[in-house]
Formats: C-alpha cells, sequence, structure tokens
C-alpha cells in the first residue's frame, strides 16, 4: 500500500482511531493523507430579508465549527501517531452525501486503501441518507477497510480466594465520537 487516505466524518464509533493505529502497518505506506469531511447542515435559505441572511450565514458556521471540533481530537492522535506523518485536508460536504465525498477524493486521490470508520448516527438520520462507510464501501476505486464499533475489553482473569479463576466481564462499548 503506497497511498493510504483515512477518511473523517465526525460519526465514527468510539475507539476507532485505536483500532486504525493499531490495523495500520508502522511505516508501511509512502504517504498517508487524513481527510475530514466537514458534514455540516446546509438548510436552504428561502428568507428576503436582509437580517436573516446574517443570521443564516452565522448559524452555518457554528455548524462548521462544531463539525471541526467533534473531528479535531481524532485528528491530533491520528498525526501524532500515523507513519509517515500524514498530510491532513479538510473538505466540507456541502449538501454532498459524506460518503460520496469521501469516494471522489479516493479517486482523485489514487488512494490504495481507504480507511472509514462506521457511521454511528440514528437510525432515522441513516434511513435519511446512507451510512457515509456503506457508499465508500460500495463505490471506493480501491480496497477499504472499516472500523467498527469500539471492541468489548477481554475478560480479565481473577484470583479469588481458594484458586478458582473467574473472569471479570466488562460491559460493550456504545455510543459515538
Amino acid at each position: 500500500m503506497n497511498r493510504i487516505l483515512v477518511a473523517v466524518h465526525g460519526y465514527e464509533p468510539r475507539g476507532w482511531v485505536d483500532q486504525v493505529v493499531r490495523a495500520l502497518p508502522p511505516a508501511g505506506a509512502s504517504a498517508v493523507r487524513i481527510l475530514v469531511v466537514l458534514d455540516a447542515p446546509s438548510p436552504p435559505f428561502t428568507s428576503l430579508l436582509p437580517a436573516a441572511r446574517g443570521r443564516y450565514l452565522a448559524a452555518q458556521t457554528h455548524w462548521r465549527r462544531l463539525a471541526e471540533t467533534q473531528t479535531q481530537p481524532c485528528i491530533a492522535t491520528l498525526a501524532a501517531t500515523l507513519q509517515p506523518p500524514p498530510e491532513v485536508e479538510r473538505v466540507a460536504a456541502g449538501n454532498k452525501d459524506t460518503g460520496r465525498v469521501i469516494v471522489e477524493h479516493a479517486r482523485a486521490w489514487a488512494a490504495d486503501l481507504v480507511v472509514v470508520g462506521r457511521d454511528t448516527r440514528g437510525w432515522l438520520e441513516r434511513a435519511l441518507s446512507r451510512p457515509a462507510h456503506e457508499r465508500v464501501v460500495d463505490d471506493a476505486p480501491c480496497p477499504v477497510f472499516v472500523t467498527s464499533a469500539e471492541a468489548p475489553l477481554p475478560p480479565d482473569p481473577v484470583q479469588v480466594s481458594g484458586g478458582q479463576r473467574l473472569a471479570r466481564q466488562f460491559p460493550a462499548a456504545t455510543g459515538g465520537a
């Protein structure tokens, strides 16, 4: 794998960064790019009042800032651990499907592998637009590695009196990033 594209869309499962870092070989690529797809809502503007346009633009700016804030911890961790040091590119999805934006970028950049996290949005949001990871798997021009939800911790054996061993069970992690 010469060119690895790690796509960050903001709806990844908790712990997906750790899975990416463990799964990718150290210094296994000649180029690594982190593609941050900022998926801020962009509803149609329908008012004729000048004050409404200002509020609309302020709301869009706020949504973009929220999307950036949500993805920043993942980007910082990936940038600090991936080898070679990745370049980071930010793209606004606008009115496009997030998965489609990732696929288009993978084609344009000639990626050899795309890494994407499973889309953890709620069932209603996924019903309205196709999950990003499914679109990438179906349409990408190269192999795709999809990280799933954080795997539960393995049972931790605990010594108890009499030499009997018990396994301490941890609940499976749920939720978004």
